[in-house]
């Protein structure tokens, strides 16, 4: 398998040759901001991969859950991965219209309840696109529902509680602090653009660290960044993967960005903060700070 040191990342050459394979699913986990005014399931219907299936991250999220992205229950995440034709023993390979995107979060979810085969497409729909491959149209083929059971937690989520000591511990300047990245955009970190979500202000969490989850992919081409690039970007924020990294974002996608990248790495300490930035900015004791 064509791959990255961890073997989690997978060429479009790669797929091309392994797509017809009995033990291979592949999903479409493409979506987008709230104000984007695009669906991932209408452009899923417009053009996807052979025998792809669209897989919605909204809708595998927690539906009692007044933040979009929180992680479901076990018994939720079981009935929608099974009604989606994919059971435990199943290689997934998932992928984005833009390249990276979204695929992480999908990685990171599927981890959290203990798949172990599960891979990423460098460079998304939009390398396999660039390369004249075939694609196909409409909802896609007909799904054999599936019995999917979930399994202990190969990642780690920390909560608000956690999130807020360690960001006083950096502001105490404790050696053993916990390190908190942020993925979003210098302009929303910094206070100076305006969040997604309606109501939620921008700034960042004290002690917090920027560095945009775009800086990982080639937006061209879609690609993962090399890890020697990977090592750069940490080095250069001085970011020390032998002490633990708490990853934020705007509702908890595109910090998996950064997980991915740290994994790569073969870094054990990063979490993800999962209600992140919507979190953070709706609870009213909450220090937001900006630049």
């Amino acid at each position: 398998m064509e791959a990255m040191n961890t073997g989690s990342l997978v060429s479009s050459e790669w797929l091309a040759l392994h797509l017809d394979s009995p033990w291979l699913k592949v999903l479409d986990i493409s979506c987008y901001l709230p104000n984007s005014g695009r669906s991932g399931r209408l452009e899923f219907q417009k053009e996807h991969l052979p025998k792809s299936i669209y897989f919605d991250l909204l809708a595998a999220a927690d539906p009692e859950s007044k933040f979009s992205h929180t992680l479901p229950s076990p018994e939720h995440f079981s009935e929608f991965v099974g009604a989606h034709g994919v059971a435990n023993d199943d290689a997934l390979v998932l992928y984005d219209v833009n390249g990276i995107g979204s695929s992480p979060r999908a990685w990171w979810l599927f981890q959290m309840f203990g798949h172990k085969r599960i891979f990423i497409l460098d460079g998304g729909l939009l390398k396999w696109k660039a390369e004249g491959r075939k694609l196909e149209s409409g909802p896609g083929k007909e799904i054999e529902p599936k019995k999917y059971l979930c399994k202990s937690a190969l990642q780690k989520a920390v909560s608000f509680k956690v999130v807020k000591q360690a960001a006083k511990d950096i502001q105490f300047n404790y050696l053993d602090a916990p390190q908190i990245v942020d993925a979003r955009p210098h302009g929303r970190f910094k206070g100076l653009e305006p969040e997604p979500i309606v109501g939620i202000k921008s700034g960042h969490i004290p002690g917090s660290i920027s560095l945009p989850s775009t800086q990982f992919w080639d937006v061209k081409s879609g690609t993962f960044a090399s890890t020697g690039r990977i090592v750069e970007l940490l080095n250069s924020h001085n970011i020390n993967l032998n002490r633990e990294v708490i990853s934020t974002c705007g509702s908890g996608v595109t910090a998996c960005v950064l997980i991915y990248a740290m994994h790569m790495l073969g870094a054990k300490q990063a979490s993800l903060f999962e209600g992140s930035w919507a979190e953070w900015a709706s609870t009213g004791d909450a220090e937001i700070n900006v630049d």
